[in-house]
C-alpha cells in the first residue's frame, strides 16, 4: 500500500508540475503579447508626436499668415502644445506676449479657425482616400463673430472666412452685417431673420435678399 501510495503522490505531483508549465508558458505568451503591444505602442506613439509635429507647424504657418492679412503691426501668434494661440509683439529685438484687448483677441481667434480650416482642406488635397474627400465642405458655423471687432477689422475678417471656407453659416446683428455686407452679399446663398415673439418663443423666417 505505501508503494501504490508513492506512485499516487508521484501522479498527483507529476500532474502539479504540468500545471505549473501550463500556467507558465500562458505567462510566457502574456508577457510576449505585452511586449508586443507595447512595441505597437511605441510606433504609434513617435508617428503620432511626428505628424502632430508637422500639423502644429502648419497651422502656425497659417494662422500667421491670416492674422497679417488682417492685423497691422509687428505682432505675431505661437501655437503652444496645448494649442493656445499666444501673441506676441516685438519690442525692440525682442517678442514679448502681447496682452489682448477685445479687438486683438477676436482678430486672433478668426486667424486661428480659419487656420484649421485651412489645415483639414490641406488634409484633404494631400490624402488619397476617398472618405475624406467631403471633409473640407463642412460648414463653418459662427455665432455673433463681429461682436467685438470694429467696423475697420469686419471686411478684412469677413474676406478671411469667405476666401478659405466653403460654407459658412452667420448669426449676425443688422449693424454687424452692415459693414460685412459688401464683402459677402454676392456670396449669400440664403437670408433668415429670427422673428422674437416671446421670450421662449423665436421664429426663424426667410426673407429677400434684397431686404
Amino acid at each position: 500500500k505505501g508503494a501504490e501510495n508513492s506512485k499516487n503522490d508521484i501522479e498527483k505531483y507529476n500532474r502539479y508540475i504540468d500545471n505549473l508549465a501550463i500556467k507558465d508558458k500562458k505567462h510566457k505568451n502574456q508577457l510576449k503579447q505585452i511586449k508586443y503591444a507595447e512595441q505597437i505602442l511605441e510606433i504609434f506613439t513617435n508617428e503620432y508626436k511626428e505628424k502632430e509635429s508637422l500639423i502644429k507647424e502648419k497651422l502656425n504657418m497659417h494662422v500667421n499668415e491670416n492674422f497679417s492679412q488682417v492685423y497691422s503691426g509687428k505682432k505675431r501668434i505661437e501655437i503652444d502644445d496645448k494649442y493656445n494661440a499666444i501673441p506676441y509683439n516685438l519690442v525692440g529685438d525682442q517678442w514679448i506676449i502681447n496682452d489682448t484687448s477685445p479687438g486683438l483677441e477676436t482678430v486672433k481667434n478668426f486667424a486661428f479657425i480659419v487656420g484649421l480650416v485651412q489645415c483639414a482642406k490641406d488634409k484633404v488635397i494631400e490624402s488619397d482616400d476617398d472618405t475624406v474627400g467631403n471633409s473640407g465642405s463642412y460648414p463653418l458655423v459662427l455665432d455673433a463673430p463681429f461682436s467685438q471687432a470694429d467696423e475697420n477689422h469686419i471686411p478684412q475678417i469677413s474676406k478671411l472666412i469667405s476666401d478659405n471656407a466653403e460654407q459658412i453659416i452667420l448669426v449676425v446683428m443688422n449693424k454687424d452685417w452692415n459693414y460685412a455686407k459688401n464683402i459677402l452679399k454676392d456670396k449669400v446663398g440664403a437670408f433668415y431673420e429670427l422673428e422674437k415673439e416671446t421670450e421662449t418663443c423665436t421664429h426663424v423666417k426667410e426673407i429677400s435678399i434684397n431686404d
